[in-house]
């Protein structure tokens, strides 16, 4: 790594990423041992250490966890990773998570596709010159329309399926938590400078970004002794990657353990009826619905229902009374992640089953 890539990258992820994070206590880079310190590590050497994943640190376990799912999904393996940079910030353009957006704009940008980066920022996937790219991203825009042509017939080869949809569903997962714990996007600006938010991400793009691509990493070997578990039926598409289908199966493992801790029965009970009737459709600006569904819950329960419908279907409505009202009753940072967690992975099992096509 050249001198000034180092320095920037070190200033960037290792001194001001920890800083933006926000609800909980981040664990800085200089300050991360045992399981947290040994995934850094990797994470730096194969990666980076960005923010929505070192968020999770709080959990050591739940850090490893999603890591390992994002590195076998987005990071490691033959399939192209632009390709694989176009489903996430498709995807992430869809759940409304604009950190997300111009952070995978800027990944994207670091194989030298800017063009492609700034139309899906644009939400115009069809502006898209390259077929293979604009196809891949408008099966990433129909992510959340259950039952579209393309998800019964997607753009990609069998070969190519599993880490394409595993980067979907990561993103899925991730864009939830990104809205809860992190600020709008990296390139954020002022609204007097938004037109400098293309430079900003083009400068990122070629300084830090390009580096970042090019690194190849081998499937499987993440870091971090998790429990061995296999996926549920819905990460079905997994199956022909065995290292994809072993870091879905721990993380679910993982999240779901700590949701049996944080949750009450009636609280679970409540968020899988409402994913499982769900059709991908956005609630609506009013909150009406999740005070009507909160309803049915006991007064001490209301609170966490609240905070874990609101990150299923609409994360972005999650404001500081949310997260309040949750810590009167679990006030620890790793409560919170925890709840958060589980709310975020129920909502990406469910998109997950739609998006495996027909046998």
């Amino acid at each position: 790594m050249a001198p000034l890539t180092a320095r920037v990258e070190d200033t960037l992820f290792t001194s001001l990423a920890p800083q933006i994070i926000k609800h909980i206590d981040a664990v800085s880079p200089r300050d991360a041992d045992g399981l947290v310190g040994e995934v850094y590590r990797q994470m730096k050497r194969e990666f980076q250490l960005v923010p929505p994943v070192t968020l999770h640190a709080p959990i050591p376990e739940l850090l490893a966890g999603v890591w390992g799912m994002l590195r076998e999904s987005i990071v490691a393996g033959p399939v192209s990773r632009r390709l694989r940079e176009v489903v996430c910030e498709g995807v992430s353009a869809i759940n409304q998570c604009s950190f997300c957006v111009d952070a995978h704009s800027t990944l994207l940008v670091g194989t030298g596709d800017t063009a492609t980066a700034a139309a899906i920022r644009a939400n115009r996937p069809d502006l898209i010159k390259d077929p293979t790219a604009r196809e891949i991203a408008r099966w990433a825009f129909a992510n959340r329309q259950p039952g579209a042509d393309i998800l019964q017939q997607p753009p990609f080869t069998p070969e190519q399926a599993p880490e394409l949809i595993a980067s979907a569903a990561s993103f899925h997962y991730i864009d939830r938590m990104v809205q809860v714990f992190l600020p709008p996007g990296p390139a954020s600006l002022p609204a007097t400078l938004r037109w400098l938010r293309g430079t900003t991400i083009r400068v990122a793009g070629t300084v830090a970004a390009k580096r970042i691509m090019a690194i190849e990493v081998p499937s499987g070997g993440a870091v971090g002794s998790l429990p061995e578990a296999s996926p549920s039926p819905e990460f079905g598409w997994t199956a022909p990657r065995p290292a994809l289908a072993a870091a879905f199966g721990s993380l679910e493992a993982v999240i779901d353990g700590l949701g049996n801790e944080v949750l009450t029965q009636p609280v679970r009970d409540l968020v899988h009826e409402r994913v499982a009737a769900w059709n991908g459709q956005e609630p609506g600006i009013s909150r009406s619905w999740v005070e009507d569904a909160v309803g049915e819950l006991d007064s001490t329960d209301q609170a966490a229902g609240r905070l874990a419908l609101l990150v299923a279907f609409a994360p972005y409505q999650i404001d500081d009374t949310v997260i309040a009202d949750f810590r009167r009753s679990q006030p620890t940072d790793t409560e919170l992640l925890a709840a958060v967690s589980w709310a975020s992975f129920a909502a990406t099992r469910k998109v997950s089953s739609w998006l495996a096509p027909p046998t």
